[in-house]
C-alpha cells in the first residue's frame, strides 16, 4: 500500500515538473531508505546495488545530472505512527 502510494505522489511530480529528455535523467528514480541504501529505478526496473551507488554519486555533492546539468527533485516520503 505505501509502495503505491510513493509511485502516485512521484508520478504526480513528474507530470507537475514536465518531462526530461535526457537519456540518463528520463524515466529515472533514485529512491534512498532509512537505513541509508540506493536503489535506483530505471525505466521500471531497478539497477544493481552496484550500479545504483555509482549513478547516485556521480550526481553528488548537488543532485545535478553529469549529462544535462538538471537538477534532480529531492522529495522526502516518511511514514510511521502518527504523533
Amino acid at each position: 500500500m505505501v509502495s503505491a502510494l510513493i509511485e502516485r505522489r512521484l508520478e504526480r511530480l513528474e507530470q507537475v515538473s514536465g518531462g526530461d529528455e535526457c537519456p540518463r535523467c528520463a524515466n529515472t528514480q533514485v529512491i534512498i531508505d532509512c537505513s541509508g541504501n540506493i536503489n535506483v529505478v530505471k525505466d521500471q526496473a531497478r539497477l544493481t546495488a552496484e550500479a545504483s551507488r555509482r549513478f547516485y554519486e556521480e550526481e553528488q555533492p548537488h543532485g545535478q545530472c553529469p549529462a544535462c546539468g538538471n537538477f534532480r527533485h529531492k522529495v522526502v516520503v516518511g511514514w510511521g505512527p502518527r504523533q
